[in-house]
Parts: C-alpha cells; sequence; structure tokens
C-alpha cells in the first residue's frame, strides 16, 4: 500500500497484542503494554510518552494512548482555532477511548463520556448516560451505554447518527463514515 511516510514499513516488532492504522499512521501495543508508531511524523506522532498503554486511538495527526492506571495522553498536532487535539485531553481516569479524524472521545470509571478537539458538528456534544465503550469517526461518535443501546452524535452526513441500529448491542466499531457494532445475540 502507500508507504510515502514510511507507513507500511513496519520495523521489527514482537509479541503484538493491538495494532491500529490512521490516516498518517501505524501503532502498535505489545503484551508488556510498550507502544510503538511509524509513519508520518512531522508533529511528532512518533514520540510515545513513556507508559503501558492499553488502547490508543490515531487520528490526522495525533495520537491518544489510554495508559494502564486510566490516564489519557495525547501527542502530535496541537489543533487550531479553539480545538485543541493534545492539550484539550481531559484529566481523571478512564476505561475506554475513541479517536477521529480531529476530535476524541473517553468514557471514564464513572460511565460518562468526555470529548475534546474540532466541534463543528457537534462531536464533541456527547449524550447523557451511562456508557462502556465510545469510538469516534471522521465528525461522528458512536457510544455503547450500560443497557447494550447504541447512541450516535456529530454530522449525520449519511445517517451516521440518525440510522444507529435499536436493540441490545455487546461491541462496537466506528469508521470514517459508518459505524458497525455486534448484537447480543
Amino acid at each position: 500500500g502507500k508507504d510515502d511516510q514510511g507507513q507500511a514499513s513496519q520495523p521489527t516488532a514482537t509479541d503484538v497484542a493491538y495494532v491500529e492504522t490512521g490516516p498518517n499512521n501505524v501503532c502498535t501495543i505489545d503484551n508488556s503494554g510498550s507502544m510503538q508508531c511509524w509513519g508520518y511524523n512531522d508533529n511528532g506522532q512518533n514520540s510515545i510518552p513513556a507508559g503501558s498503554f492499553t488502547q490508543f486511538g490515531i487520528g490526522e495527526y495525533f495520537i491518544c494512548g489510554l495508559e494502564s492506571s486510566g490516564s489519557i495522553y495525547c501527542w502530535g498536532w496541537e489543533g487550531y482555532n479553539d480545538w485543541y487535539f493534545v492539550s484539550g485531553a481531559p484529566t481523571g481516569s478512564f476505561s475506554d477511548l475513541g479517536v477521529g479524524h480531529t476530535h476524541a472521545c473517553a468514557v471514564d470509571t464513572d460511565g460518562d463520556i468526555q470529548c475534546w478537539g474540532e466541534n463543528g458538528y457537534g462531536e464533541t456534544d456527547p449524550p447523557l448516560g451511562r456508557f462502556i465503550q465510545v469510538g469516534s469517526g471522521y465528525d461522528h461518535s458512536c457510544a455503547l451505554d450500560t443497557e447494550g443501546d447504541i447512541r450516535c452524535w456529530g454530522y449525520d452526513g449519511e445517517g451516521r447518527v440518525s440510522d444507529a441500529p435499536e436493540g441490545s448491542f455487546v461491541t462496537l466499531a466506528v469508521g470514517r463514515k459508518h459505524s458497525c457494532a455486534l448484537d447480543a445475540d
């Protein structure tokens, strides 16, 4: 595939437990929680802070990781206007993280969602409720609540928000302009 920034030329990695690709980068977490990223690095996206990570997400020019202590760390491009991708990350203890194109959201240990970054379509205005999982796309996000319902917010182009299915679900995945979920059956 495209490798103009080295994103398809992976370094030697062993014991990889999790891998994710983004628009310009690829990152992995090994079984010890050590993270490694490669690809586009004009904004320091490959300069991972020290820590043991359980999850991460890759935005357009920034990356955020969920540290095993529950803290969120973001690095790379700071942002523009009043939208801060790196310094806007919330403090506290979190259990899940979703990173979109220019925004991100996280579920805190109380089940509330906090979002930061670009908010052109309400993508950083999550619904109230108790949630267990969140995912972020290009300019929308969706979350799974404690009852198994899916709630979406942000830009509704192509039904990204209004076409969320009804029913009981156990997990979800949010793509650039679409979302999928696994039902409880």
